[in-house]
């Protein structure tokens, strides 16, 4: 291993810094760290790629069988995450199946699930479920849409949440 310095005071460099980690002595890095058009106590999402929650299919009540678009892409990015969770669980032999379906280009629908999900008796009230995801990417303009088919009548309050990445555009 290297030697450590020590400067006492501030350290100009005119040039380029590389180095194989980065600590702040703040604790955080703030907008103005990064660029000086920036300004602000924040980084600017131009210069992130953020997790955020793109949209969300709610059903309140019994559920019967429906779909939601629930996000249109403004920029490129990867989904992340299918949260599925109910308010009340199917019980006996009632289920509910979520599919994730996402449209490019004006293109037909096709799922970005693995397979679809099913909530059924085995499922817990109000616990968060994932689904596995097997078409990650998606582009600016893509449209997604969230279907879901019942059987039975006993499920409650429905709730799907896709999050993901949103590439800077």
């Amino acid at each position: 291993m290297a030697n450590a310095g020590t400067f006492e005071g501030d350290l100009q460099v005119r040039g380029a810094v590389a180095c194989t980690s980065l600590i702040s002595s703040s604790a955080s890095i703030t907008d103005a760290m990064i660029a000086a058009s920036g300004g602000g106590s924040f980084i600017s999402p131009t210069k992130i790629k953020p997790r955020v929650p793109l949209g969300a299919a709610d059903v309140s009540g019994t559920v019967a069988t429906g779909n939601a678009r629930v996000f249109v892409a403004l920029a490129a990015g990867t989904l992340q995450q299918v949260s599925i969770v109910m308010d009340t669980a199917p019980t006996s032999s009632d289920t509910v199946v979520i599919d994730v379906f996402k449209s490019t280009g004006g293109g037909s629908y096709a799922t970005v699930l693995s397979s679809t999900f099913t909530m059924n008796n085995t499922r817990t009230n109000r616990t968060v479920y994932t689904a596995t995801i097997a078409d990650a990417s998606f582009v600016a303009g893509d449209i997604y849409r969230v279907n879901w088919t019942v059987t039975g009548t006993s499920g409650q309050g429905l709730l799907v949440v896709l999050h993901g990445d949103v590439n800077p555009s």
